[in-house]
């Protein structure tokens, strides 16, 4: 039996860590820019976050804040 490579669990999870790690350095890029300059506590927390679902939402907060601390509270 051949599998699609497309379907394998393996692929699958290194587009999965591709995705987050895009998410990682879009927040920290246009979140520097829009509410200054991450400290080291900040980037360790946004790199830490390995749910898509959960960057995603940050993402679509980020305009909406002010401050870093704003941004990763758990209440939107």
């Amino acid at each position: 039996m051949v599998i699609d490579w497309e379907e394998s669990v393996t692929y699958q999870a290194i587009l999965e860590k591709g995705v987050i790690r895009g998410y990682h350095d879009l927040l920290l890029q246009v979140g520097g820019k829009k509410i200054g300059a991450p400290t080291d506590s900040i980037i360790a927390a946004i790199r830490g976050i390995a749910e898509v679902a959960q960057l995603r939402e940050l993402a679509e907060r980020l305009f909406d804040v002010s401050s870093w601390q704003e941004l990763l509270r758990n209440d939107p």
